[in-house]
């Protein structure tokens, strides 16, 4: 939990912060996702540096603007069968 504050983005970069900060993490899954998926990542590339990001391209929006901007393995772009790609990418971390 985080204390409201006054201002809204103030109050979302304090819960990003927080919650990316709260453990460390092997990896990131993004799904679809609006403008807020950036700055998480970003949060998130600085505290887990060496962990996996999972742009679920075929999910649209923010996830496949990242993947569009990376160097992804072309599987998250087309992949549809979620479980089985979760299941292949996740269970090696």
């Amino acid at each position: 939990m985080t204390p409201a504050r006054q201002d809204l983005d103030t109050s979302l970069a304090e819960m990003r912060s927080e919650m990316i900060k709260s453990r460390p993490f092997h990896a990131m899954v993004i799904i679809g996702g609006m403008e807020g998926v950036f700055k998480e990542l970003s949060i998130f590339e600085r505290e887990n540096p060496d962990a996996l990001v999972l742009p679920i391209a075929s999910t649209g929006a923010a996830a496949e603007i990242v993947y569009a901007n990376g160097h992804y393995d072309k599987e998250l772009a087309n992949d549809l069968t979620y479980a089985s790609l979760f299941r292949r990418r996740l269970l090696q971390v």
